[in-house]
């Protein structure tokens, strides 16, 4: 027995009205939305989670390209290995190890959208995403394990 799922297919001018609607702008300019690997992450995720993922995209695009840039604009599927090094390290010197794995997992996800799309080479996608989570740091006083008694 086989069993095929049927996934919605999302309405593209209505996710082209949302994103340029709710997001300021930033996919006016965008040609073909449905080809837009930012917006379609951005649809991808709870409605209420879409702004600050917008936010955290601009914090990204804008770390690699060292200047305010329209991250609807920008080039995500050209992403490789050592910028994701870039956007973790960044991250790191301003936030809490948390906080970095979970933005890093926003830039997986655009970077999940290029490759879906066709914009980037399995390969190229694999090893850009193969980047390490930032390991759990604790801080403060550090309790020595007591051994368990025999009941």
């Amino acid at each position: 027995m086989e069993i095929i799922h049927q996934f919605p297919q999302p309405d593209l001018e209505k996710l082209g009205k949302l994103q340029i609607e709710e997001n300021g702008g930033f996919f006016a300019n965008v040609q073909d939305i449905s080809r837009n690997p930012l917006a379609l992450y951005l649809w991808t995720q709870a409605p209420f989670y879409r702004k600050q993922l917008l936010k955290h995209a601009i914090e990204f695009a804008e770390i690699l390209a060292g200047r305010p840039v329209n991250p609807a604009d920008f080039p995500w599927w050209e992403i490789q290995y050592n910028h994701m090094l870039l956007i973790r390290t960044t991250l790191q010197q301003r936030f809490a190890f948390n906080t970095v794995n979970s933005r890093l997992s926003g830039v997986k996800g655009i970077l999940r959208q290029c490759w879906r799309l066709g914009l980037m080479t399995s390969e190229d996608f694999f090893k850009a995403v193969s980047i390490e989570r930032v390991p759990y740091e604790r801080k403060g006083v550090v309790r020595k394990r007591s051994k368990a008694t025999p009941i």
